[in-house]
């Protein structure tokens, strides 16, 4: 019993000495996940001060024999907090993002949160009622019974833990760079366009995978993480050529594609991204439902769909034309996804065979939606209500200026994440940056209580948004100073947050 206890005070301490370290070392990172799970602005500062120096005390109380009872206790009034907070905002149907372990791990709540939570709970459970009065051998007492060959065993796996964790982190920083980087490159390219200098023309990769391009590409019926049963001829009503992707949730060079689909900005406007996850459905839908606007297929009893494509193995991806035909080969492996993607964005692509049955790739007006609007269009008069329930002309106030339209739901886990970054840049925006006009489902009550400083429009049906093809939230798109459509579609928090910049 005394060993057990030992055991589980220090798994807590480091749980809580993890997670406080983490915390301090982003702070900023910190003080928004504060303000998004619904702290007041004033003091989401302090919290997040307090909150890390905390659990640090937590961590060092449950070490020693003697304090770790108090510790015991500190760290389950802890984890109630937590739990508390997580279930109050999932009630209201929101998700921010934990940050429970800072830049090491910081997603969307969930029952899972709260799971992991009950679980450090019931070890802090266990050394306040086992350990009351005594709480296990002393740390020291138990170093001093270990051999010397057992001592040099344990110092390496602590040297080995604090090696991997500070290769991870160096890991984490050039990535960051390197996404840094490819932003500097684009923006040189940009200004490159501008000056005349154009770039080659992208060609499509070669790849010897999938079907032959023109035949037409094998119906299926698969049911989205919701529940709903969607086919090829469901996605195709769409108007939109589909980017068809092969993923599995426990696949880690899928999630990099993924990542890698989502932060292209344009890219649904373009031809609309729909995974087909093979796997467990509820672990499918537990990893996934953490993208935002593209389409999740579930096929939890084999691989059939990827077989009839011909993909070798996930990730893999090919492109369906408009009509329903296979219009590229079936790409395979992070690279040449990126690539198809890269080509799909790129204005000057050539070497797509049907790109003339592909309007929304070739510019052109053939399978409109009817009173779809698309680059080039007017906003035409559409009346919404505002917060004060007054009525607003969206053509009378995008006319004249540049206006970002974000779609927005207040039940949205994933707007309700990016609140303190977009607050943050209502605050700092450049004189140049255009005006932001949100226009959101949900309550008029909540969007109230964020205290958004722009226009805020409410679409209860979603009318306006489909309108503009936003199949989901958060989306964006640009209106130019002739209240015109200036761009395709953002979808996601980074690409709509890079579009206003």
């Amino acid at each position: 019993m005394d060993g057990l206890l030992l055991v589980a005070r220090l798994v807590l301490a480091a749980i809580f000495l993890v997670a406080a370290a983490t915390k301090l070392l982003n702070r900023q990172g910190t003080v928004a996940a504060v303000e998004a799970f619904g702290a007041p602005l004033a003091v989401a500062p302090a919290i997040a001060f307090v909150l890390p120096l905390a659990e640090l005390a937590v961590a060092v109380a449950l070490i020693p024999t003697r304090t770790a009872w108090l510790g015991s206790i500190g760290a389950l009034v802890l984890l109630a907090v937590f739990m508390a907070a997580i279930g109050i905002n999932l009630s209201l149907g929101r998700r921010p993002s934990c940050n429970c372990f800072g830049q090491l791990s910081s997603s969307p709540i969930g029952l899972r949160t709260l799971a992991r939570n009950a679980v450090f709970a019931a070890i802090g459970l266990f050394i306040a009622v086992g350990g009351h009065g005594n709480a296990g051998t002393n740390l020291n007492d138990w170093l001093d019974g270990l051999s010397t060959a057992n001592r040099i065993g344990l110092a390496a796996v602590i040297v080995g833990g604090v090696l991997v964790v500070t290769a991870w982190r160096v890991l984490y920083e050039l990535l960051k760079q390197n996404g840094r980087l490819l932003a500097r490159v684009e923006a040189l390219e940009e200004a490159a366009a501008g000056m005349g200098f154009a770039p080659a023309p992208l060609q499509l990769p070669e790849s010897p995978f999938g079907l032959a391009v023109g035949t037409p590409a094998p119906t299926f019926s698969l049911p989205d993480i919701k529940g709903n049963t969607i086919s090829l001829e469901n996605l195709l009503a769409r108007g939109k050529p589909i980017l068809l992707v092969f993923t599995n949730p426990n696949c880690l060079p899928c999630k990099e594609v993924q990542k890698n689909l989502l932060d292209r900005a344009g890219l649904p406007d373009r031809a609309w991204p729909v995974f087909i996850s093979a796997g467990d459905a509820e672990e499918s839908r537990a990893k996934l439902n953490m993208i935002s606007g593209p389409t999740i297929l579930v096929e939890e009893n084999g691989t059939t769909v990827l077989e009839a494509y011909g993909a070798p193995g996930m990730p893999g991806a090919v492109l369906i034309d408009t009509d329903g035909k296979i219009a590229t080969p079936l790409f395979a492996g992070t690279d040449d996804i990126a690539a198809l993607a890269d080509f799909l964005l790129a204005p000057s692509a050539t070497g797509i065979p049907l790109l003339d049955q592909m309007p929304m790739l070739a510019g052109g007006n053939g399978h409109r939606a009817p009173g779809a609007l698309y680059p080039g269009d007017s906003v035409p008069s559409i009346v919404l209500p505002n917060l004060e329930g007054e009525t607003v002309d969206l053509a009378e106030i995008t006319r004249g200026r540049r206006t970002m339209l974000i779609f927005w739901n207040t039940g949205c886990g994933f707007c309700q994440d990016m609140i303190p970054e977009l607050k943050d840049w209502e605050r700092k925006k450049p004189g140049d940056a255009p005006e932001i006009v949100l226009i959101s489902a949900g309550s008029a009550e909540d969007l109230r209580e964020t205290g958004f400083r722009s226009t805020a429009l409410m679409d209860p049906t979603f009318s306006v948004s489909d309108r503009f093809g936003a199949d989901g939230t958060p989306m964006a798109i640009l209106i130019d100073e002739d209240g015109k459509v200036a761009s395709g579609l953002a979808t996601g928090a980074g690409p709509v947050l890079t579009l206003a910049r």
